[in-house]
């Protein structure tokens, strides 16, 4: 079997929806972030995409920050396997998956439950 291309731009899709303000977006202001830390610019969603996947390293360790996982990275942020899906992201990561998820002190709902034919 071989492996189908992956698409590379948007340009290959039927867009449906686009966000008024893209740079008001968490991912606009994601990639403004991640643009300012390194010193870089991007034209757009592509160019930053792009960028990601050149830079898998760093955009997976900003990805880790952005999103405040509670827990030690490691010391590699990617391990190339024989092929992309044998490869792995934080190999040496430590973390509490529960911590994560339930790290909130509010009254917001902590999780929700949906299956067929169940109570939630």
């Amino acid at each position: 079997m071989t492996a189908q291309p992956v698409a590379a731009t948007t340009a290959d899709f039927d867009l449906k929806w686009k966000p008024e303000s893209p740079e008001t977006t968490q991912l606009g202001k994601f990639m403004q972030a991640v643009a300012s830390a390194e010193k870089t610019s991007f034209k757009g969603y592509e160019d930053f995409w792009r960028w990601s996947v050149e830079n898998k390293e760093k955009f997976w360790d900003r990805v880790w920050d952005e999103c405040e996982i509670i827990g030690d990275k490691g010391g590699k942020v990617f391990a190339p396997g024989k092929s992309f899906q044998d490869s792995r992201f934080f190999p040496e990561a430590k973390l509490n998956f529960a911590q994560n998820l339930l790290r909130r002190y509010d009254e917001d709902t902590a999780i929700v439950f949906n299956g067929e034919g169940k109570v939630n």
